[in-house]
């Protein structure tokens, strides 16, 4: 098991609570393989813990095997296909996830994705006109892309 870090209370306990809800039914109901949230005694997953500064927030999850990439190490292209196919199969494992009462996570359409506010924090002119046309692209083909067309488009038109 992995002991992470323990949060500061600053970090909204209803938003780290369905995080590991949404981890706990993903590792339940998908193939894909993710560390898995441990309940508390009383099956909570976020315990609050007095400390000297304070009380936190702990959560306790399963540890996976795995390398650290560094930087200047590029993943070979199985790496990648590994990593695009857990993708995708995390996307399909989301379209059927009913989240329970009190979730609180954002949902990441196309206005969340490319939201104007968003796109003032990216200080490089060249890089911003690059995102407005990926938004751009994104949102002519989005009906493509979530009904069954990935794959069908394979160029920037």
């Amino acid at each position: 098991m992995r002991f992470g870090s323990i949060a500061r209370v600053t970090v909204c306990l209803p938003k780290i609570r369905s995080e590991l809800v949404y981890l706990a039914s993903l590792a339940e109901g998908s193939e894909v393989v993710v560390p898995f949230p441990i309940a508390t005694r009383s099956g909570e997953f976020v315990a609050l813990v007095d400390g000297a500064d304070g009380v936190r927030h702990a959560s306790l999850v399963t540890w996976l095997g795995g390398e650290v990439r560094r930087p200047g190490r590029s993943a070979s292209a199985a790496t990648l296909f590994r990593i695009g196919k857990a993708l995708g199969r995390t996307h399909q494992f989301s379209e059927s996830f009913d989240p329970p009462d009190g979730f609180d996570l954002p949902i990441w359409d196309v206005a969340a994705m490319f939201d104007s506010e968003r796109l003032r924090l990216v200080e490089s002119v060249s890089h911003r006109r690059l995102i407005e046309r990926a938004a751009q692209w994104v949102e002519e083909h989005f009906d493509e892309l979530t009904l069954g067309g990935v794959g069908k488009v394979t160029e920037w038109s």
